[in-house]
């Protein structure tokens, strides 16, 4: 089993120009109806401070230099896919600022003096469109180029366990494993940087008693693909020998665990000698007879055993 442990990450959300979220590749700004939508992607179990940038501009422009007076913020609510999740709402003067946040859980915290929504720890299940929206003095209204904004966010997560290979060919050798059938990782799981496969050679303990006492063997090895293409041949295995295969997925955020095992037997090399004929006579007109003995194998440390049992002659 593989584990990954993140560390707390904490990114920022910003309008124009401002810090990298997630992929720099996938940072892109649309405007609709309106309606600025940053799309974000942000590791799952680390932490999101999306920006509302209606409100910061306001504070910043018209509340300076202590952000906090006069207090030109009337209302401010978070919506995530249109639900109520993080509201402000001014109340008379004097009253206790902390009484006038509100959140709906507790993984969110809304920040002043700036109406930040920090969202810790992020989760898959926080995929979507997150929308802030403010509402002030009408006169205030005015200047603001935009009173709602937010962000669509995807939150990226470990790859899927891959399937039980299949093999599609294999000789005394080598193997071709195939393990594409069912392997779909969603959107948030992608993409794929590679694939691990866990080789495990198994053999009886007579065996691999005699092995132990000629050399030290490896019975076990991870091989790593060079991209993430779902198949691979794997070479130099020995002759008449059962081996399983697993396989493990990886990708940005880190890997899965290991699949389920395919197994496979390598074929055996032929007979190293001939049977000697040991007599042979003729019993009818038209039909011979003749005895042989079985070869006899002799051990030797560079073939390893690895002859099949003879079946037939």
């Amino acid at each position: 089993m593989a584990l990954l442990m993140l560390p707390l990450i904490t990114f920022v959300a910003f309008r124009d120009g401002a810090a990298d979220i997630g992929i720099k590749n996938n940072h892109q700004i649309k405007q609709q109806n309106n309606l600025l939508l940053e799309n974000l992607k942000i590791i799952n179990g680390t932490e999101l401070l999306l920006e509302c940038p209606p409100a910061s501009i306001l504070v910043r422009t018209h509340m300076a230099p202590d952000f906090e007076h006069p207090q030109l913020v009337r209302k401010l609510n978070w919506f995530f896919e249109g639900v109520l999740v993080a509201s402000f709402q001014q109340q008379e003067l004097g009253a206790d600022v902390e009484q006038q946040l509100w959140v709906n859980n507790k993984r969110l915290l809304l920040k002043r003096p700036f109406f930040e929504l920090r969202i810790s720890p992020v989760l898959p299940e926080d995929n979507g469109e997150w929308i802030c929206i403010l509402e002030t003095d009408p006169l205030f209204a005015e200047e603001l180029p935009l009173q709602k904004a937010g962000a669509k966010l995807l939150v990226l997560e470990k790859p899927p366990i891959p399937p039980k290979p299949f093999i599609q060919v294999g000789n005394k050798n080598s193997v071709l494993i195939d393990w594409s059938k069912d392997f779909s990782p969603l959107p948030s799981q992608q993409p794929i940087i590679r694939f691990a496969i866990y080789i495990s050679q198994q053999k009886s303990e007579e065996k691999e008693e005699k092995n132990n006492k000629r050399r030290n063997n490896n019975f076990i090895r991870v091989l790593s693909t060079k991209n993430n293409k779902t198949n691979l041949e794997i070479t130099d295995l020995e002759p008449n020998t059962l081996y399983s295969f697993s396989v493990r997925a990886e990708n940005t955020v880190g890997e899965s665990q290991f699949g389920p095992e395919a197994v496979f037997k390598t074929s055996g090399l032929p007979p190293s000698k001939s049977p000697e004929i040991r007599s042979l006579r003729n019993s009818s007109s038209d039909c011979v007879e003749f005895e042989w003995q079985q070869p006899v194998i002799e051990e030797d440390e560079n073939i390893d055993e690895s002859n099949d049992s003879i079946l037939g002659f």
